[in-house]
């Protein structure tokens, strides 16, 4: 008999389950706070995604102004992110 293959992923709630935590929601929230619920957790998303794009727009605003000082310097530009390379040997006896 051959061995059951194995999906790589995740199993989801189907319809019934989805039915019953909704059901679970209402119970614990209310049928009336539950659109603001939705609403506030819609804008959380949205202030985080704005988040994430303002700091990645202030990091590249941070190392043009980098390069464009190391320039003036005369320096040679280097990468922005430069990874430390160590070098291990193995110990002699």
């Amino acid at each position: 008999m051959p061995a059951p293959i194995l999906e790589d992923r995740v199993n989801l709630p189907g319809g019934a389950e989805w039915i019953i935590i909704l059901l679970i929601f209402i119970l614990l929230f209310g049928a009336s706070r539950l659109p603001s619920l939705g609403r506030s957790m819609g804008q959380s998303i949205t202030g985080f995604k704005r988040g994430m794009a303002e700091g990645r727009e202030d990091d590249e605003k941070a190392e043009q102004e980098r390069a464009r000082q190391q320039l003036a310097a005369g320096e040679p530009a280097t990468p922005p992110i430069v990874a430390e390379q160590r070098t291990t040997t193995p110990d002699r006896q």
